[in-house]
């Protein structure tokens, strides 16, 4: 049995949000790997808790970190194997739990009615104020132009004369 790595370090995860590494376990022997998973602690987890691996085969194992709260957390996930070289085998788990980022924006929508020529400047707020971690945000305007029955009318007299 062979494992890509023997600690997984979970940086800063989102406290009740999870975030996951990916933990590749290989098979070098020649007989079926047969492995049960005990986690230490609950806010580390994954899909299975029982793994059959094939002769020089592998496996990519996604490992969890939810942390319910802000701070430091350290665990180990616990391999028991069949495997008469190393019949149980630990990696070690660590991760740090902070609170996330609150958007907020203020007005929650923007409008303007212009006549031709006018220009105008509105103002959007955008806020982390009860944050606890730094927000990152891109953005994409829309505009939406509302034709006026003016215009309307011009439009219909431009193709007649075409």
């Amino acid at each position: 049995m062979a494992l890509s790595h023997d600690t997984l370090f979970f940086e800063d995860a989102f406290v009740n949000f999870s975030d996951s590494l990916n933990l590749f376990i290989s098979n070098v022997g020649t007989d079926d790997l047969e492995l049960d998973l005990y986690f230490e602690h609950e806010y580390f987890s994954t899909d299975s808790t029982h793994l059959s691996i094939s002769p020089s085969a592998g496996f990519n194992l996604p490992v969890y970190f939810q942390p319910d709260s802000v701070g430091s957390f350290s665990s180990a996930l616990l391999f028991v194997t069949n495997d008469f070289d190393q019949d149980s085998i630990y990696v070690y788990l660590t991760g740090w739990g902070i609170n996330p980022p609150v958007f907020g924006v203020s007005p929650d929508s923007l409008g303007a009615a212009l006549f031709t020529g006018d220009s105008t400047t509105l103002v959007l707020t955008l806020d982390n104020l009860e944050g606890g971690s730094d927000l990152t945000w891109e953005s994409e305007w829309i505009v939406e132009l509302e034709a006026t029955e003016l215009y309307k009318a011009h439009e219909h007299m431009a193709h007649l004369a075409v």
